[in-house]
């Protein structure tokens, strides 16, 4: 949930930037700004329910009697934790800049010169996009977003970047796949 959070969070962020930006072409902008939107605000919602009193008491009469004892002990245990979760949060935002960064550094050497304002735009969508349970691991679903939603900013190299991206990752994933498979055989 951190995660989603922090990617929503840039991303609005990044459309006060851009919405006050000259020469910015407010059709594009309108419904991904309003996406984002939707998704802070039930999100903020979400995440109130874990930090606001009044909210937690709604939400647990909503559920039934069975549920309740386990939600109890949980918000018990956040609330207890807040510090830790806002150093949590501050974390991901960090974790959530590096992956904006990616589609800005795939977009150079694909030869798209990648606006930051953009990619902070369309990083959130594409995380979106990417868990969406409609492919596996995403496969197809993220490069289509990417695809759309850097097309309605003139980059024609979405998918292809969302691709990039993948490749790299698996590519950096890959000592440490051999690591573990060496260590589990000479066990």
């Amino acid at each position: 949930f951190l995660g989603s959070y922090s990617l929503v969070c840039l991303g609005l962020g990044s459309f006060m930037w851009l919405g006050v930006s000259p020469g910015q072409d407010n059709t594009a902008l309108t419904s991904l700004a309003l996406g984002t939107l939707v998704l802070f605000v039930l999100m903020t919602i979400g995440a109130g329910i874990f930090v606001l009193d009044p909210l937690r008491g709604v939400f647990l009469w909503t559920l039934p009697n069975s549920w309740r004892s386990a939600w109890v002990i949980t918000f018990k245990f956040y609330g207890q934790q807040s510090v830790h979760l806002l150093g949590c949060f501050f974390l991901s935002l960090f974790c959530s800049a590096i992956s904006i960064a990616c589609f800005v550094q795939a977009g150079a050497v694909l030869g798209e010169q990648v606006a930051w304002s953009v990619a902070f735009v369309v990083t959130p969508l594409v995380a979106v996009g990417n868990s969406l349970p409609i492919t596996p691991g995403g496969v197809g679903t993220a490069e289509a977003i990417s695809s759309e939603a850097f097309g309605s900013f003139g980059y024609a190299a979405g998918a292809e970047m969302m691709i990039l991206i993948r490749c790299c990752g698996a590519l950096v994933s890959l000592p440490g796949g051999l690591a573990l498979l060496l260590r589990t055989y000479r066990n």
